[in-house]
Formats: structure tokens, C-alpha cells, sequence
């Protein structure tokens, strides 16, 4: 079976859902399989398996958007990785799947009045997802040294650290989890919920990039795309439109097309900063899977650590700061090395703009997180020295190798936002669900305000930042929204 539609200038279908993601996909899986014509539209290429053993630059060029990564501009620049391909960034993730914690979901219910979506709510759809995707935890069988280090340092530290639930099944250590799983241990979007909405009759349209969303009164009347390779522009007059381009192009497309003025205003996001460590022996990081566990003594305060995919063009990007002999020694004793990032729950908010072509998204550091910066950084290194590291490098221009706490400490107090790379792969909350006097872009149906067949279903829903993997919360988000809207048709 080929799911792609055949591509004509004047397209007619029931749904059309934009986007192929951790959203697009749940949404048209099951319109699909409720009997609805479906047709999804997908910026990227759809990339098969079989291609996924490419080199890591072309596999970067092929199915990240821009290449890599697209900043977020403030001081300092934060690097944001998306993915642009059939299945979208659940392709190119690590595949981790945690429940939304309930601390959040306590806030969204009493300072939001988000009265429907509690875990009574999501448990379903967790469960009926985590059976579909196999999320599991893989057991250590010795391979996985990076992670067995790390956990041996919590336990002489006494710190929290609870194994990794992930989308794999038969995971066999190939260690590519950000360039495309060359076996489909990881069960991304693409080798899951995508074949499935095929099967049941819907189509999908890569490299087909929308440009312009058209409304008449309170319903979207048509919707203008380009064709990639030829350029051509394709008019599509959909029944109903889903909106899943994620935290970024979503907004954008509701802003750049005047359907909501307060989409994008507010983007919330992740930062990371990913270290580098060489251990007192041998621990072939790049023959392990990304991590078997994460840190969890800090969650409340939005704090995780864990090991992170060791591939070495991975860590010299992460070294690009030091010198050459400096690389050439990581490279020469790659062994002993791992690679290890920690994410926090940032208080930072970024704004997507729409006046050209492309979005672009600025943001003003918050003097909150340089606190955290900094506090996360001792931790870590706290961490990593007690699961046995003789040197760690950290992201930080003009800061060398550290090898005891106390130089840690005296650096950190001196951090600079500007002076410290940053990236982030968790971006939501650009067009929150909620009440619209409270600023929200979406109802509890996920339906935008003022329209009748319009629905956002992706990372831009959630109502603030949550301080995990935003992929299950997105699932399930999904699964209620798409249930709700067949429901409504009954």
C-alpha cells in the first residue's frame, strides 16, 4: 500500500491534519479509523528505515529542521532541535515517555481551571499508549556503563534516580536514537501510529509546506501549500483542520494568517546543557543506549539528569568551545568518555514572530534561571565526580576542565548567561489550552476560539511548561481532543 495522495493542484478531503507528529499522528489514526477521509500534510520527506544508516550530518540535514537547530535569540542564543520529517521529532528523539507529572497537572486544575484534563482524565489514554508503543524500561546487561556509573553516584550520594521509561521494544544499543532507529526498536510515530492511520485509509503528502490558511466568517475555507521539489502551489478545501505543527510552526501559522493574535505570545521551553566527562576507566558510552535512568532527586524544582546518545560528532559540537588538543584527546580515549546533559525546567519565556516566511523566536533570560544554571551545574558535577570522573568539561566559553568540587563551585559562581551554550528540544504552551480571558488560544476541545472547524493538537496546548519529555503529555492531549471532536459528530 502507498499512503501518499496523488498530488494535484486542487485537493478536496474531510480532515486535513498539518503535521505528522506526536499530535498529527494520534489525530489521524483515529479520524481514520472512526471512518473519516484523512489527509495529512507534512513539511518533511518520508524517510524509510532502510536510510537510516546515513551519516550523522546528512541524517541532521535531512530531518532536523534547518539543519540542526534554529535559535532562539536572546543572550544567549538557545539552540532549538526539531525534527522535519514524516513521523516529526518523534523520529529524532530519545524516545522517552513520562507521565505528566501530577504537581503540574494539580497547577493547571487550580490556577488555570483546567477542570477536564486530570490524571482520572489522561490515565486512559496513557495506558492504552504505552501498550501500543511498547514503552518499556530496558534492563542493564552490562553494556550500558555510562548509566551504571551515574546510577553507582547517586547511590553514594543518596540521590533519587529511577529507571527510564521509553517507546522500544528489542532496543539493541545502536545508539542513533537522534538520527532515525536503524531497527524501529524506538517506536516512533513512523513505524507506529503513521502505518496504522494508513491502513485505515488515510494519505499523507510530504514535502508539502502550508503557507497560507484561509478563512470565510468563523470557518477555515481553504488552505494554500507548497509542493518543495517543484514549487507548485496546491489548494486544499478541507472539512475540518487540524492543526499539528508543533510549539513553533503552529503559532506561526496562526499568527502570520490573523486567526489568533495571542498564539505565540508565550512559548515555554527546556534548557539543557550537556556535559562532557572522562571516567577513571573504560565505559564505551558509544556502545550503549541513550540512558537507562534518570536523576530524579530534583523533578520537583524541574531539574533531570541522565546520560545522553555518545556519539563522537555530537561531543566535539558540544567541545567546540576548547582547543584542538583538547578534541584530539577526547578522540584518542573516546572510551573513557561520556556524555551526559541536564535539562531544567526553565522560567524564561520565548515569543514567536511572524512578519516574513519563516518564524523566528526571541526571548529575555530570566535572572531565575542563572540561579538554576548555576545550582545545576555544581549538581552535576557533584554527580558525575562521585560516579567516577576524573575531569569534566562543561558548555561554558573560557572554562576549562574541572576536576574537584570546589574549582566547580568557584566557576560556577562566576557564570555569565552569555558565556554558557544552551540548546533545548522541548518547546510547548505557544497556544495553551484553557479560558480565553486567561490568554488562552484553545478550549478543552483543543478547537481555536472564534472558529468552528479549526483544532490544535501538539505540544502547543499544553498550558505551561511541565518539566518532562513532553511526548506522552502530547499523546494524550491528543487522544482526548480527537475522541471529543468524534464524539461531538455522534
Amino acid at each position: 500500500m502507498n499512503p501518499e495522495a496523488e498530488l494535484s493542484s486542487q485537493i478536496n478531503c474531510e480532515y486535513l491534519v498539518i503535521g505528522s507528529g506526536a499530535g498529527g499522528s494520534v489525530v489521524a489514526r483515529e479520524l481514520a479509523r472512526a471512518g473519516k477521509d484523512v489527509l495529512i500534510v507534512e513539511e518533511g520527506g518520508h524517510f524509510k528505515t532502510s536510510e537510516f544508516n546515513d551519516s550523522t550530518a546528512n541524517q541532521l540535514r535531512k530531518m532536523y529542521r534547518s539543519g540542526g537547530v534554529t535559535p532562539f535569540i536572546g543572550k544567549p542564543i538557545v539552540g532549538f532541535a526539531e525534527g522535519a520529517c514524516v513521523g516529526g521529532s518523534t523520529v529524532i528523539n530519545a524516545g522517552y515517555f513520562s507521565r505528566t507529572p501530577q504537581r503540574i497537572l494539580d497547577q493547571w486544575q487550580s490556577r488555570l481551571g483546567l477542570e477536564s484534563y486530570g490524571m482520572k482524565e489522561l490515565i486512559p489514554h496513557f495506558e492504552n499508549i504505552e501498550r501500543d508503543l511498547s514503552v518499556s524500561t530496558k534492563a542493564d546487561d552490562g553494556s550500558n556503563k555510562d548509566s551504571a556509573a551515574m546510577e553507582e553516584g547517586c547511590r553514594k550520594l543518596g540521590w533519587r534516580i529511577e529507571p527510564a521509561p521509553r517507546v522500544i521494544k528489542d532496543c539493541s544499543n545502536q545508539n542513533r536514537c537522534p538520527t532515525g532507529c536503524p531497527t524501529e526498536a524506538k517506536r516512533s510515530m513512523l513505524v507506529s501510529y503513521l502505518p496504522q492511520a494508513f491502513t485505515a485509509g488515510a494519505k499523507i503528502i510530504p514535502n508539502l509546506r502550508v503557507t497560507k490558511i484561509l478563512s470565510q466568517g468563523n470557518r477555515i475555507s481553504c488552505v494554500k501549500a507548497g509542493a518543495k521539489g517543484s514549487g507548485e502551489e496546491i489548494t486544499i478545501r478541507p472539512e475540518f483542520v487540524f492543526l499539528s505543527g508543533g510549539a513553533v510552526q503552529t503559532p506561526f501559522l496562526l499568527r502570520k494568517n490573523g486567526l489568533s493574535k495571542k498564539a505565540g505570545k508565550r512559548l515555554e521551553f527546556h534548557m539543557n546543557f550537556k556535559v562532557v566527562a572522562k571516567f577513571d576507566h573504560v565505559v564505551d558510552a558509544e556502545k550503549s543506549t541513550v540512558s537507562l535512568n534518570f536523576v530524579r532527586e530534583f523533578e520537583d524544582e524541574g531539574a533531570l539528569i541522565s546520560p545522553a546518545n555518545f556519539r563522537l560528532p555530537f561531543v566535539l559540537s558540544t567541545l567546540a568551545h576548547h582547543d584542538n588538543s583538547m578534541l584530539k584527546q577526547v578522540v584518542a580515549e573516546s572510551n573513557r568518555y561520556g556524555l551526559f546533559v541536564t535539562q531544567i525546567q526553565s522560567r524564561s519565556v520565548a515569543r514567536v514572530h511572524a512578519p516574513f516566511g519563516s518564524p523566528f523566536m526571541t526571548y529575555k533570560f530570566h535572572k531565575d534561571d542563572l540561579d538554576s544554571l548555576r545550582l545545576n551545574m555544581v549538581r552535576t558535577g557533584k554527580l558525575l565526580l562521585a560516579s567516577g570522573c576524573e575531569e569534566i568539561l562543561f558548555p561554558v566559553q573560557g572554562m576549562g576542565p574541572v576536576a574537584n568540587l570546589e574549582d566547580l563551585e568557584s566557576a560556577a559562581a562566576k557564570l555569565k548567561p552569555k558565556d554558557i551554550e544552551l540548546v533545548t528540544v522541548h518547546a510547548m504552551s505557544s497556544c495553551p489550552m484553557g479560558q480565553q480571558k486567561n490568554g488562552a488560544v484553545v478550549d478543552e476541545n483543543g478547537q481555536v476560539y472564534n472558529y468552528d472547524n479549526l483544532y490544535v493538537s501538539d505540544a502547543s496546548v499544553l498550558p505551561t511548561n511541565i518539566g518532562e519529555s513532553p511526548q506522552a503529555t502530547i499523546m494524550a492531549f491528543a487522544h482526548e481532543i480527537v475522541a471529543r471532536h468524534i464524539s461531538g459528530l455522534k
